[in-house]
């Protein structure tokens, strides 16, 4: 597993999901390759940027 930035702080954040939606996405990310807290921490990025981007 690649090791996280140590300049960078993190939240903790719980976030609640109806359990039977939740496991039909990890099911399809599963199939993509991809990690379910990644995946959302990568939209999180790209909402921040975007909304940066509309701000220029």
């Amino acid at each position: 597993m690649a090791r996280e930035k140590s300049d960078i702080e993190y939240q903790v954040v719980t976030v609640r999901f109806p359990k039977e939606i939740y496991q039909e996405y990890k099911k399809i990310l599963k199939s993509e390759g991809k990690i379910p807290t990644y995946d959302l921490r990568n939209y999180i990025f790209s909402v921040v940027e975007e909304y940066e981007k509309g701000q220029r």
